[in-house]
């Protein structure tokens, strides 16, 4: 179904006084004057809906293009990806961030992208800690072996970490990358140095900090030689075994915290996500609908100066018209003033006022037009100064009008 269609089909259902002004009758001037406030602060919520819409959508849309590009797929098939992947715990930017991060690596396809996404957000969801910054920090494990998409190879260690150690993930990853070289001398990968934390940290009773302190020295001393390490920290073949088992036993840990914590979230975070998916989904419309925000803040003005003409050049000459018409203008712009002020107010009362504007307009758009053209050419005659700038409004709805009965 077109998204005019399922808008007008809403409003109708949900808005009595949608459906009083959509039925108003009588001369077209009539219509006009009395309505005038109510659709020129509609006009102006919507325009500034649409803008706010827009900029927020902007980054995020500059980014799918980029990943779309490179994947050489379209801008809607990475759309689905990415919301797809996204959750309430995984915000769509950072799943953007993270895939292009993946394609930075060598991720061509988009399944590859969404496992290395969607592992990064369970690890985050488990741990608390950030996915993107994780993934960033990721990259350093490359040195050990484990590269982008293979990261299933270190969740062993990661699980037994958060289990048994005041280690955070992000601290470990960090510190073991930073060690890469001298470990693969040594043959050892993230799952000894796994074992070698713990057992300091449960044996020795040392912090993490002092843990990894011992470590990094011993590494870096042991001259390629691993039982040279382990006699350095004082660990026995013993305590290594069992904390190698303790290791292999942890592959479920991320995995199960991770679900425990989702289970957290409210009914009311997932509402919100959700209608951040919707947005991001209808980033394309939004993008086009951008285009009426100069047009719909001149609605209001525009409208009030008409509806004067109606009333004679004498009374405009008497010096009425100026000062209404900046009244006009300022409570229109005190309006969206309000609006911007409260993020929450703008989003809720932007994509209301964007219905209702655009249906209010779109089922009345003869008679607006009519009026309008009517307007413009008496008071082009009257007020010379006045004619140009209401020649380009009339010219910006027109264009935008057959622009959207384009994409709707």
């Amino acid at each position: 179904m077109a998204i005019m269609e399922v808008i007008m089909k809403g409003v109708d259902q949900v808005s009595p006084v949608m459906n009083k002004i959509k039925g108003s009758s009588g001369k077209t001037t009539a219509f006009m004057e009395k309505n005038w406030k109510m659709v020129g602060i509609a006009a102006v919520a919507a325009a500034t809906g649409i803008e706010m819409l827009a900029r927020a959508n902007a980054p995020l849309v500059e980014l799918t293009k980029r990943l779309s590009a490179n994947l050489g797929i379209t801008d809607k098939a990475m759309k689905d990806l990415v919301i797809s992947t996204s959750n309430v715990t995984f915000p769509l930017d950072q799943v953007l961030t993270l895939m292009e991060l993946g394609t930075k690596q060598g991720l061509k396809s988009a399944e590859s992208l969404k496992k290395y996404a969607q592992f990064w957000d369970m690890v985050g969801d488990a741990t608390g800690e950030n996915a993107t910054e994780l993934g960033k920090s990721a990259v350093a494990l490359k040195a050990l072996g484990i590269s982008a998409g293979e990261e299933g190879k270190a969740l062993q260690a990661f699980g037994f970490i958060q289990e048994n150690t005041t280690m955070k993930i992000g601290e470990f990853i960090n510190s073991v990358g930073r060690l890469a070289p001298e470990m693969k001398e040594l043959k050892m990968g993230v799952n000894e140095a796994a074992v070698i934390l713990g057992i300091l940290q449960r044996e020795f009773g040392m912090t993490s900090r002092v843990a990894m302190q011992e470590f990094r020295t011993a590494v870096t001393s042991a001259d390629g030689d691993v039982e040279k390490l382990k006699e350095t920290l004082g660990i026995t073949g013993e305590m290594f075994d069992e904390y190698s088992s303790k290791v292999e036993e942890s592959s479920d840990v991320i995995s199960e915290n991770a679900r425990r914590n989702n289970e957290l979230y409210t009914p009311m975070q997932k509402i919100q996500h959700a209608l951040g998916e919707m947005k991001y989904a209808m980033s394309g419309y939004i993008e086009t609908a951008a285009k009426f925000a100069p047009a719909l803040y001149a609605v209001g003005p525009a409208m009030k100066v008409f509806s004067l003409g109606a009333k004679g050049i004498g009374w405009v000459m008497k010096g009425n018209l100026i000062p209404t018409l900046i009244a006009a203008t300022t409570k229109v712009w005190a309006f969206t003033a309000a609006i911007l002020a409260n993020p929450l107010t703008w989003w809720v009362a932007g994509i209301a006022a964007v219905i209702t504007a655009i249906v209010l307009l779109w089922k009345n758009w003869e008679k607006v037009t009519e009026f309008i053209s009517r307007s413009i050419d008496w008071i082009g005659e009257k007020i010379k100064w006045l004619g140009d700038a209401f020649q380009w409004v009339a010219e910006k709805l027109g264009i935008y009008k057959e622009k959207t009965a384009e994409i709707i």
